[in-house]
């Protein structure tokens, strides 16, 4: 082979052998399982359970999370019956601050809802000498609403798993400031 062939290709191939590879880096998509508080009180309260992913696109602060929810809650009172189930999809983009093994991050999205509304309750009326009960009856009622959500929270990395904890704010409504239908309160992992 020629000396000068030889060296122009050694000319050529060194350098680029020195360059950075050019493989970009990976995405992360993570599977979220968690539990909270529900936003509303009763008897027979129970968690609210939530398993979702997250995409976090490589090389980025912000990241897509898909979330699915669901809580129920009971209330019993003098000849009275409450039952409550909300089942909901949260479509939300997370930006983390920090690299280190804690980070803080913000939350911000939609939340699609589902609420059955089921019990027995009672009429009341004036008859004259006050306020009587009336006879008993059945209701059943189902809405369906879109909600902005806005929270906070932190990540803490260990063992290869992500713990986190989110407080979401209370949504402004028309009447004031309301929790819900989502959880105000999330604990869980990303692994």
């Amino acid at each position: 082979m020629n000396a000068r062939v030889l060296l122009a290709s050694l000319a050529i191939v060194l350098p680029l052998s020195a360059l950075p590879s050019q493989t970009p880096p990976r995405s992360l998509t993570e599977l979220i399982v968690g539990g909270g508080m529900p936003p509303m009180g009763g008897i027979g309260l129970s968690p609210s359970y939530t398993v979702g992913l997250q995409l976090n696109p490589a090389g980025q602060k912000l990241s897509f999370r898909v979330m699915a929810e669901f809580f129920e809650s009971q209330s019993a009172g003098a000849n009275e019956y409450r039952s409550q189930s909300n089942t909901g999809a949260q479509l939300l983009g997370v930006r983390t601050f920090g690299t280190g093994r804690l980070q803080a991050h913000f939350v911000a999205g939609l939340g699609l809802y589902s609420t059955k509304t089921s019990g027995i309750a009672h009429q009341y009326a004036f008859d004259g000498t006050g306020v009587v009960q009336g006879p008993a009856f059945e209701y059943s009622k189902n809405a369906f609403r879109a909600v902005p959500i806005i929270g906070t929270g932190a990540s803490l990395r260990v063992l290869g798993m992500n713990l986190f904890g989110e407080v979401k704010l209370p949504t402004f409504y028309p009447n004031g400031f309301h929790h819900g239908p989502y959880s105000p309160l999330i604990i869980g992992v990303r692994f």
